[in-house]
C-alpha cells in the first residue's frame, strides 16, 4: 500500500467520523407554560395545595412534542408527538377531581402516539446486610407519592427549565428537607453542563430527581424508586417495553463509567419511532457533583406490570384505564455496599433524559476524534514523507547515473 493510499484513507477515515459527529438532528423550538388554561379558584389559591402542571412544546418543522410534567398525583411526564397543528386541552375540573379523560389532544387525528413515565412509589428499605439490593430485604416502607404537598413550581422560560419542590419539612422529608424534580426541555442536541453530563437531543427532556434530607425509619435506611412505563397499545401478548445495558468505550464526560442504561417503548405503528428513558448507573451525594461525591445505583430487571398502578398521575389523565395497556415497572436503589446507608449524606440525586424516537448513544467527541487524528496522522505523515524522501533520493541517483553515461561526440 502506498504512502499516498494510507493518507487518503486515513483523511476519509477521519472525515467519516467527524461529519457523524457534527451533523446531528433539526432543532426545535421550545417553549414553556404553566397551569395553562387554569381559571378555576383551585388554580388561584395562593396558600395551596398547588396544582403543577408544566407543558413543554418542542416544535418543529412537521411535527410537534409534548413534554407534559405534573405533580398532580404521582410526579409523572407524559411525551406527545403531534402534528404542529395539535392543541392540548385540559380539563382542570377533572385533573383536580383525578378523573380519567381530563388530557386530551385536538383534532384527535393530529396525534401520532403518546406514552408516560410515572414514579409511581418511592422506597424506603432497611439494609441490614448492606447489600445495598433491594430484593434482598425484609422490611419496605413505601411512600405514597401520589399524595404528596407540593410548593408552587418555579419556571424559568428563558432556559425552559422548571423545578418541583414538595412543601419543606413535609413528609416524605425531615426537618428542611424536601423532595425535588427539576425539569428541562433543550429542543437542541448536546450535553447536560452538569454531572454526569447526559447527552440530549430536539425530541428529549431531561430530569433530576433530589432526594434531599428524607425520612430515615431504620438503622440502616436505604432508598429506592419505582418507575411506571405507560405504552400506548393494548396489553400485547409479549411486552414492547425492553431494558437495555450499553456498554461505552469513553469515559470522557461521566469518569470511570462506562456503561449507560436504557429502557425503550418500541413504536406501536409504522410512523410511531417509540419512546424511551435512559440514564448513566450513578447518583451524587452532594450539590456539588463530582467524582469524589458519586455512588452507584442498581438497576433491575422491568417487570409487566398489571397487579399495581399508582393512584393516579396525568398519566391517567390521558388514557384513563392503565390496566388495560402496554404496562411495565422498573426499580433502582441508589449506593452501594460499604458506602455508609442514606444518612451518610442524607442526600441523592439522579439524572435521566427521556422522549421521542431513538436514544442518545455516545459516540466519539471532537477531542477524541482529534487525538485519534494525531495518533493516526502522525505515522502516515511520517510514512508520506519517508515515500517522498525515498522517491526523491531515488530521483537524484538516476539523474546522477545518467549524467555519467552521457559523452561528447569527436568530430573527425
Amino acid at each position: 500500500m502506498t504512502a499516498f493510499t494510507l493518507s487518503f484513507l486515513w483523511l476519509l477515515i477521519i472525515s467519516t467520523i467527524t461529519v457523524g459527529v457534527l451533523c446531528g438532528e433539526e432543532s426545535r423550538n421550545v417553549t414553556v407554560t404553566y397551569n395553562d388554561g387554569c381559571d378555576i379558584p383551585e388554580c388561584k389559591d395562593v396558600k395551596g395545595p398547588f396544582y403543577n402542571l408544566v407543558h413543554f412544546r418542542a416544535k418543529g418543522t412537521t411535527d410537534t412534542i409534548h413534554h407534559v410534567w405534573s405533580s398532580i398525583g404521582a410526579p409523572s411526564l407524559l411525551v406527545a408527538r403531534t402534528k404542529t397543528t395539535a392543541i392540548m386541552n385540559v380539563d382542570w375540573k377533572k385533573v383536580i377531581a383525578r378523573e380519567g379523560g381530563a388530557i386530551t389532544f385536538s383534532p384527535d387525528g393530529d396525534v401520532f402516539s403518546v406514552s408516560a413515565f410515572v414514579i409511581s412509589r418511592l422506597l424506603e428499605y432497611d439494609d441490614e446486610k448492606d447489600t445495598a439490593d433491594i430484593t434482598k430485604v425484609n422490611v419496605t416502607r413505601t411512600v405514597d407519592v401520589s399524595d404528596l404537598m407540593w410548593s408552587n413550581v418555579t419556571i424559568n422560560s428563558t432556559e425552559n427549565t422548571a423545578l418541583f419542590s414538595t412543601v419543606p419539612s413535609m413528609p416524605p422529608a425531615a426537618e428542611n428537607g424536601s423532595l425535588a424534580l427539576k425539569v428541562q426541555c433543550f429542543g437542541v442536541e448536546g450535553r447536560s453542563k452538569d454531572l454526569p453530563h447526559l447527552q440530549h437531543l430536539p425530541n428529549t427532556t431531561e430530569f433530576a430527581l433530589v432526594l434531599d434530607n428524607l425520612e430515615q425509619n431504620y438503622n440502616s435506611t436505604r432508598y429506592a424508586l419505582e418507575m411506571l412505563l405507560v405504552r400506548d397499545q393494548q396489553k400485547p401478548k409479549q411486552s414492547g417495553i425492553n431494558l437495555k445495558s450499553i456498554a461505552t468505550i469513553d469515559d470522557e464526560y461521566t469518569p470511570a463509567v462506562f456503561k449507560t442504561y436504557e429502557v425503550v417503548l418500541n413504536n406501536t405503528s409504522p410512523s410511531d419511532k417509540g419512546s424511551f428513558i435512559q440514564w448513566k448507573p450513578i447518583t451524587y451525594t452532594s450539590t456539588d457533583r463530582n467524582t469524589e461525591a458519586s455512588k452507584p445505583i442498581k438497576t433491575y430487571a422491568v417487570n409487566s406490570t398489571n397487579h399495581y398502578i399508582s393512584n393516579y398521575s396525568i398519566a391517567h389523565s390521558f388514557f384513563d384505564d392503565l390496566s388495560a395497556l402496554d404496562l411495565g415497572s422498573l426499580n433502582i436503589s441508589f449506593g452501594i455496599g460499604k458506602d455508609g446507608f442514606y444518612k451518610a449524606t442524607k442526600y441523592y440525586v439522579w439524572n435521566s433524559v427521556a422522549g421521542y424516537g431513538t436514544p442518545p448513544s455516545d459516540g466519539l467527541s471532537i477531542l477524541i476524534i482529534s487525538i485519534i487524528s494525531v495518533g493516526l496522522g502522525i505515522p502516515v505523515l511520517l510514512i508520506f514523507l519517508g515515500g517522498i524522501i525515498v522517491a526523491c533520493q531515488k530521483r537524484s541517483a538516476l539523474s546522477k547515473d545518467n549524467s555519467l553515461t552521457k559523452y561528447t561526440s569527436i568530430n573527425s
